[in-house]
């Protein structure tokens, strides 16, 4: 195979996501359908799945889904595209990793047209979308285009969710979710097309290293996060980037075995850090906190229950219990109350909507021991 037919060939694990995400919508298609086979099977499952989410305080959604998936897809399928466009700057112009094939001539002409497509429909128009979704004249021009669906402004919903909306006296940075994918597709442009093929390490490690440090001083100075912990996370993250770039550089300008050791212990230091034990132990104790909550909701649930049941028991459990005012009423001292009757002449029998504070005259005097 040739290299361009192998590095196309990688289409196929950018896209295998997408069709995992496929089949699970004609999985549930099916389920909520009612097909026996498919509900005997998914059921047991559904249940467990159901019970963490009550537990987890997890709101199960399809967009979610289609986000997290693109989210996968993005950076793979945006690496493939860039990786058939590039070119080997020569007086000639070849294929980067083929110099026997022409740029543009031959079956390079279909892998690029290919990747051209991919990067329109997959990369540019949705990191577009993000970017302009907060401006209102932009959801006019949908709905001028007729492009303004529900699927698309749930997408655009949980794309900018983690960032402040404009309310609560906040800005508006909802933008920042485009910002991300674009920042990635500089990055990867940078490091495959536009930087000299000849020293590509040397111009791209400085470059984005200064992307990073540009993105960490606007998360620190503008914290576009709904929660700050988010934002402190975001840039710790940045600064590990940087470190990780600057021990790269380092080691690729020394070519030297202690330097090559370093920047490998340095790389699998930072990642099993932030991977290995920053992030698991901060899904964990989200995962603990929420479960924690849900048993003392439901604790609190159930006590409220018990006390509300036993506040609707009868007073008067034995029915043959008579009270003793009514068995010997000389020990009480009776007393007869007077009520005053006035406007007699009133019309009661007409009904009347404004409430009154007149007194309902009656034909007989009321006791403290009228049963």
């Amino acid at each position: 195979m040739s290299p361009l037919g192998a590095i196309s060939f990688w289409y196929v694990v950018g896209f295998y996501p997408l069709l995992l995400l496929l089949l699970l919508y004609v999985w549930i298609t099916l389920y909520d359908k009612g097909y026996k086979c498919v509900v005997l099977v998914t059921r047991p499952f559904h249940r467990c799945m159901a019970r963490l989410w009550s537990m987890t305080g997890i709101e199960p959604s399809f967009t979610h889904s289609i986000a997290s998936i693109y989210i996968l897809c993005f950076t793979q399928l945006a690496l493939i595209s860039f990786k058939l466009l590039r070119f080997s700057p020569t007086d000639h112009l070849f294929f980067f990793y083929d110099a026997n094939q022409k740029y543009f001539e031959g079956p390079h002409i279909a892998a690029t047209l290919f990747s051209v497509l991919i990067l329109l429909l997959f990369i540019l128009l949705p990191t577009l979308y993000l970017l302009l979704y907060p401006f209102k004249w932009f959801h006019k021009l949908l709905d001028w285009l007729h492009l303004r669906k529900q699927l698309l402004i749930s997408l655009g919903d949980v794309f900018t969710g983690p960032y402040k909306n404009g309310t609560n006296g906040t800005y508006d940075y909802r933008f920042f979710a485009g910002l991300y994918l674009l920042v990635r597709i500089i990055a990867l442009a940078l490091l495959l097309i536009v930087l000299p093929a000849s020293y590509p390490c040397y111009y791209f490690g400085p470059s984005a290293a200064f992307i990073a440090s540009i993105l960490a001083i606007m998360i620190t100075i503008f914290r576009p996060f709904q929660r700050n912990i988010h934002s402190f996370f975001e840039v710790l993250f940045l600064y590990f980037i940087i470190i990780f770039i600057y021990a790269s550089f380092t080691s690729n300008l020394n070519h030297t075995p202690l330097a090559l050791s370093w920047s490998s212990l340095s790389s699998v230091f930072f990642s099993g850090l932030i991977f290995g034990i920053i992030l698991p132990i901060y899904i964990m104790s989200m995962f603990g906190k929420k479960i924690f909550y849900y048993y003392k909701r439901r604790k609190d649930t159930l006590r409220v229950n018990t006390e509300e049941g036993d506040d609707n028991e009868p007073l008067v459990v034995d029915e043959d219990w008579i009270a003793d005012r009514m068995e010997n009423p000389q020990k009480y001292n009776e007393r007869h109350v007077p009520v005053r009757l006035d406007d007699l002449t009133r019309d009661t029998d007409e009904p009347t909507d404004e409430p009154t504070d007149e007194p309902i005259a009656i034909d007989k005097a009321a006791t403290y021991g009228s049963v």
